[in-house]
């Protein structure tokens, strides 16, 4: 997403929906989003609609069941519904509408009251960043075949002031004679002079290319060189090698 800049007064909370590679769903908050019905992206002309109400459109990309969860969704959130005019993979369209099902679930247990200025978006896979650089900060071999590591990278940082950074670090075990990866611990955190990072992130394991892949989006905020308060979009995806 374009590089985008706004005044902390007027931040709202957002809910990010991420479709990453391989049709992984993760889900997670961040804190800056425009105004409801303003429009985030004017590339893809997506924008949030007010509590209880769905374009006429909606009905038309979706079944009878999936428009009454996107319904559904409607009373909780303010939506933007722009997904539904991407195109989606069958794996990836499954993934979405399970997500949204819990996202549901998760705020019929808060209450609306709770979550009324929460808004829900989507965004598909980022192109993979083969420039992010990782680096193998723990490694204890168990045995013959077993190993743990722990991997950190920087996977974003603000153009114009570098030293704002978002930081990725995965805890994991490798079994390279069954070809497996179980992840113990994803974190994604602030680093160097970023004061916030708000947003979602998930890991997971190609076993064909015997490496992990994962997927990351959200908000950095910091304080650049004139300590002005300021935010930037994310959405990055990448391969972090294992051996």
């Amino acid at each position: 997403m374009k590089k985008a800049k706004y005044i902390v007064a007027v931040m709202r909370k957002v809910v990010f929906l991420l479709l990453v590679l391989l049709g992984q769903v993760c889900l997670a908050q961040g804190e800056v989003a425009p105004k409801s019905g303003e429009s985030l992206d004017k590339e893809t002309g997506s924008s949030f609609c007010p509590l209880d109400s769905m374009p006429d459109w909606v009905k038309e990309k979706t079944t009878q069941k999936e428009y009454e969860l996107w319904k559904k969704a409607s009373r909780y959130y303010q939506v933007d519904y722009s997904v539904l005019q991407k195109d989606l993979s069958k794996e990836q369209k499954r993934r979405l509408y399970e997500s949204l099902a819990e996202a549901c679930e998760k705020m019929e247990v808060r209450g609306k009251q709770d979550g009324a200025g929460e808004m829900l978006t989507f965004a598909l896979p980022a192109p993979i960043d083969s420039t992010i650089v990782w680096n193998t900060c723990s490694y204890v071999k168990i045995d013959e075949n077993l190993s743990f590591r722990k991997i950190e990278g920087i996977v974003f940082h603000s153009k114009d002031y570098p030293e704002a950074q978002v930081k990725v670090t995965v805890w994991c075990v490798y079994d390279k004679a069954q070809n497996s990866v179980q992840v113990i611990k994803e974190d994604m955190q602030k680093a160097g002079q970023a004061i916030e990072v708000n947003g979602s992130h998930t890991v997971g394991y190609d076993q064909v290319n015997g490496r992990l892949y994962g997927s990351c989006g959200g908000s950095l905020v910091y304080w650049d060189e004139h300590k002005a308060y300021q935010s930037e979009d994310f959405h990055k995806g990448y391969n972090i090698p294992l051996e």
